[in-house]
């Protein structure tokens, strides 16, 4: 058990030899790829949003704090920059209650660069997530509670190039930090 923890856990353990200028955790390496389906029935895949910054977060509508929280952090850096160069991804973890109408009307209508993401199934966004080091697990509901996922709230932030750059973790984030970490990593694509 250990063992699978720490293999999950190596790609966002910081190395004594890392440089601390950014907010985030300095992540390095090509984003996974995915084949989606967005909230107006189109196939989308991550290349179809190369050339822009993408901050890409998993989430689901009944979640009680960290994915609401996260959205809203979205929101506050779509007000903050130039929208023309960033997008907005939200995957949709439990695709059985959060319907393409659900994630339309919460997260696309927050703007134009605002994009929901669904799954086929549950296992098939775990299998996504998983390609992000970011897995969850499922509840079940029962008489006290309704069905509740189990996930690490990780944002992350993916070049123009289609690398991952930032993973940035929790619900308080600093929104002028996670500016000044995309201005600095941008000064790399002038």
């Amino acid at each position: 058990m250990v063992s699978v923890l720490l293999f999950i856990l190596i790609p966002f353990v910081e190395s004594p030899f890392q440089e601390f200028d950014f907010y985030g955790r300095n992540i390095t390496g090509k984003a996974p790829t995915f084949s989606l389906t967005d909230t107006q029935g189109e196939t989308r895949t991550l290349d179809d949003f190369r050339g822009r910054f993408v901050y890409l977060m998993f989430g689901y509508l009944g979640c009680d704090d960290v994915c609401h929280t996260q959205a809203l952090s979205f929101y506050m850096l779509n007000r903050s920059i130039e929208t023309d160069r960033v997008q907005f991804l939200y995957l949709g973890m439990d695709p059985e209650n959060d319907t393409a109408r659900k994630i339309d009307s919460y997260f696309d209508s927050r703007g134009t660069n605002f994009t929901g993401l669904l799954a086929r199934n549950i296992a098939h966004a775990q299998a996504i997530a998983g390609d992000y080091n970011a897995y969850f697990s499922i509840e079940p509901s029962n008489a006290y509670t309704n069905r509740s996922i189990n996930h690490p709230g990780y944002i992350y932030l993916i070049d123009p190039d289609g690398n991952l750059r930032m993973l940035y973790n929790g619900t308080n984030l600093q929104i002028g930090r996670m500016i000044d970490d995309l201005n600095q990593i941008a000064t790399e694509f002038i």
